[in-house]
């Protein structure tokens, strides 16, 4: 049921994005959320940075990202996108 639950959120965002519709970072961040905790983590990342240019991203995003990658043993990741949020005017924060 899971599976079916995280194919349809995927399914939906897709959706609203080749409608030309430009998801809230909210509705992004539930998402990555959702994924983080469902599937695994290449996953998780390939969704990411194949839809980050599609969202506004913002501090949360970045954090739930960051979290994503120190949970999964990815550090040199995590340094690379708290570069990323600096460079984009954001403070690190706790997620």
């Amino acid at each position: 049921v899971q599976s079916q639950s995280l194919d349809s959120a995927i399914t939906y965002f897709n959706e609203m994005v080749d409608k030309g519709f430009v998801p809230g970072s909210n509705s992004f961040n539930n998402l990555l959320t959702f994924l983080a905790g469902s599937c695994s983590f290449n996953e998780f990342w390939v969704f990411f940075n194949e839809n980050k240019s599609k969202v506004n991203l913002d501090v949360y995003s970045f954090g739930i990202v960051i979290k994503s990658c120190c949970e999964a043993g990815e550090i040199e990741k995590s340094f690379k996108l708290l570069v990323e949020l600096r460079e984009n005017g954001f403070s690190p924060n706790v997620v």
